[in-house]
């Protein structure tokens, strides 16, 4: 590999290598558990990061199937804001499996209530 296109590489993924050092940074120097004041910016860490591999993860995927860019974002916005509540959940001891089995139908129903919305208005 020359050395342009891993300037190119390391340049298209900077913001994602930028979150890996900062998380790294953050929960190996400070311990979650320590502070009140410390557990809104880890859970926002968390949050951050499942949303940047989401983001990662469904790209590569939708180039593979053709899904189309507005969809990709609604996919990935409902499965950060599932692992959002199931982290909230966890964090204060009230997750079951009933929870997630209550989440998992009502994300799916909320993205197909928002597909449909979307191809009514267009």
């Amino acid at each position: 590999m020359n050395k342009a296109r891993a300037f190119q590489i390391i340049h298209h993924y900077r913001r994602y290598l930028l979150l890996i050092v900062v998380d790294g940074l953050f929960f190996g120097l400070i311990s979650p558990s320590s502070s009140t004041f410390v557990i809104i910016p880890a859970f926002l860490l968390v949050i951050l990061s499942v949303y940047a591999l989401c983001t990662l993860v469904v790209a590569y995927i939708g180039k593979m199937f053709a899904v189309k860019p507005t969809n990709q974002k609604r996919i990935v916005g409902m499965i950060t804001a599932s692992s959002a509540l199931v982290v909230a959940l966890q964090s204060i001891g009230q997750l079951t499996v009933r929870d997630v089995v209550t989440i998992v139908p009502l994300i799916l129903v909320l993205y197909l209530y928002s597909s449909y919305t979307k191809s009514r208005r267009a």
